[in-house]
């Protein structure tokens, strides 16, 4: 497991700079009214301490008989009302400007973090390192506003705290340093005790990750059926408390750990309470202090330890937020795929991989080794072989999403890594494996966002369900094309979202791709949950389209065999190449693969 990374001073100042920058340019208003807020709403308790303390004092006059005490007893107490109502007051407004500012510091993080998240490089996806800060960061992101509120109550405890002792050192100076000195030992254990929390969560982000991933699969009613069949529902639940303890336990324990030095601490902060009030009460008795100053140094006494034990539950209750705050800040920093390059005017008329080999990062070994391949527009090309062979990593090379790690990607004899990747993308229509459900969506909407950059065309949607041979199924919906494909979201109406099956599932996808009307078409495994002649019924109308290029993964020979060539993989290598009828002449390696179903 690798050990956190211990934020320096600089990185945690640089965090509390980033939060108050991002929330001033979030609503600037907001921003600043929320500071002068915090202060006001700091100051109040403090002044009307203050005034307490002379009302007590004019009052202990006035019981002696001074005469114009009273009349000053009761301005003051008058004043002290009038505090109390302004700051009721001002806490109902301050509840306004919190929700408000909440709402535009959380849009404006959250909108640039995913805007980040989706422009990054495409290898960083697969990435362990990239998925930690990620999640870190978008953890961070979740409490946000909630960061900058702890902030607010942390300039509040501090101006509690300084004019406090201000105040005690105004009366006695003795008395200030004494309760100055005794909140040291407090802080000092607080923040050692934050610090080891902080470095605990940063450690343990697989721990939470394993068991946030165990609970949303058993979470998910899709899964329970294969859980309770297997017996396995009580088995990832005790392995989700496992992860979940080796994250929480550890750090309970750090809290016992420091039971006995908290307690120490307190004490030295009760035994200097209890000197100050003492020498208080004896320069009143003495008369060298107005009755009242009893009132303002007790209550200054306590501001100042509420103060800073608040100062310090704050600081530690965000310390991690800090660590998180950081981390938002270093994949932020991460470069953007920026799309520069050379823009295509129009489809490419030859795709060629020239000695392309690759492997992933952090692992040095191939998964494609001097792949050689030459596509020409509107050939109908197949790509074959086992599970593993490389087949899936060799498309996503085509698409621009990976770099090779030798050899080059060439579109009209231009390397791919030249060319600007949005304008390669626009003459491309890809489904792959594991291709996206838009669950909270209709059906017509699962089609239609197969282009979003252009207007709808009805014609266009329903050449394209009928070519996916989608339908007849649509039509069946409870609203037709209008139903949401989810079973957890809900109509307009009220009524629930339906399911598809698979094959449904895998049609509207079919659909979608065929909305896009691109070019170049790439299927990886578009099928697999279609029925046999459904599928040889789907693509005899796909291969029988003149023009658009095809390249398709597929283990059913029905499809294959429609392919001007074949490409047969095998451990990340090209073993075999040619039309259907040459290959199964050569009975070699495709022909071992489909001979079942050539029979």
């Amino acid at each position: 497991m690798t050990e956190p990374k211990k934020l320096s001073f600089n990185e945690t100042l640089k965090a509390f700079g980033t939060v108050a920058i991002t929330t001033y340019k979030a609503s600037p208003l907001a921003a600043i009214t929320k500071i002068i807020g915090t202060i006001i709403g700091s100051a109040i308790p403090l002044v009307t301490t203050f005034v307490a303390a002379q009302a007590t004092t004019y009052l202990a006059a006035g019981f002696a008989g001074d005469e114009q005490a009273g009349a000053r007893a009761i301005w003051c107490v008058a004043a002290t009302v009038l505090l109390g109502v302004l700051m009721m007051a001002w806490n109902s407004l301050q509840n306004y400007i919190d929700q408000f500012t909440s709402y535009k510091i959380s849009s404006a993080i959250s909108d640039q973090l995913y805007e980040h998240f989706v422009s990054i490089d495409f290898w960083r996806y697969d990435d362990k390192d990239t998925a930690d800060m990620f999640d870190k960061a978008q953890s961070f992101v979740s409490f946000f506003s909630q960061f900058f509120d702890a902030m607010a109550r942390i300039i509040a405890s501090i101006v509690s705290v300084i004019v406090a002792l201000a105040s005690l050192f105004s009366v006695s100076w003795w008395i200030g340093l004494i309760l100055f000195l005794a909140i040291i030992p407090s802080a000092i254990v607080q923040l050692k005790l934050s610090r080891l929390q902080t470095e605990h969560w940063r450690k343990y982000t697989e721990a939470r990750r394993r068991s946030n991933s165990i609970s949303w699969s058993v979470m998910q009613p899709q899964n329970l059926a294969e859980l309770r069949i297997y017996n396995a529902a009580r088995y990832m639940l005790d392995m989700r408390a496992k992860w979940r303890d080796k994250d929480q336990l550890e750090r309970i324990q750090f809290e016992r750990a420091y039971i006995i030095k908290r307690l120490a601490a307190d004490v030295v902060e009760a035994i200097a309470q209890l000197v100050g009030l003492l020498s208080i009460v004896l320069q009143i008795i003495h008369r060298v202090q107005p009755v009242g100053q009893f009132v303002l140094v007790e209550q200054m006494m306590s501001r100042a330890l509420g103060g800073m034990s608040g100062l310090i539950i704050q600081f530690n209750s965000i310390d991690q937020d800090i660590a998180a705050m950081v981390d938002f800040q270093r994949f932020m920093r991460l470069p953007r795929n920026l799309n520069e390059g050379r823009k295509l005017l129009e489809p490419p008329q030859t795709i060629e991989l020239r000695n392309v080999s690759f492997h992933y990062l952090k692992n040095d070994k191939l998964v494609l080794s001097d792949i050689n391949m030459k596509i020409r527009a509107g050939q109908r090309i197949a790509i074959v072989g086992e599970n593993g062979a490389g087949k899936s990593t060799l498309i996503k090379l085509l698409l621009g999403l990976y770099q090779p790690t030798r050899g080059q990607v060439l579109l009209d004899n231009v390397s791919l890594a030249d060319i600007n990747k949005s304008s390669w993308h626009s003459y491309l229509g890809v489904l792959q494996q594991d291709f996206i459900k838009y669950r909270f969506a209709t059906a017509y909407e699962n089609v239609v966002y197969g282009d979003v950059q252009r207007s709808y065309d009805e014609q266009h949607y329903q050449r394209s369900i009928k070519q996916a041979e989608a339908s007849a199924f649509i039509d069946k919906l409870p609203k037709k094309r209008d139903t949401i494909i989810g079973q957890w979201f809900e109509h307009d109406d009220g009524t629930n979202g339906v399911d598809l099956s698979g094959g449904q599932w895998q049609r509207l996808a079919l659909a979608r791709n065929f909305y896009r009307q691109a070019p170049i078409v790439i299927l990886d495994e578009p099928a697999s949950a279609i029925d046999a002649l459904a599928e040889s019924r789907i693509f005899a109308r796909l291969f029988g389209k003149h023009g658009n290029t095809i390249i398709a993964i597929s283990h059913r020979y029905t499809t294959i065999k429609k392919a001007d060539v074949v490409y047969m993989m095998q451990n990340g290598k090209i073993v075999e190449q040619g039309s259907v009828d040459e290959l199964v002449a050569r009975r070699g390696e495709f022909y071992k693969m489909f001979a079942s179903q050539i029979e």
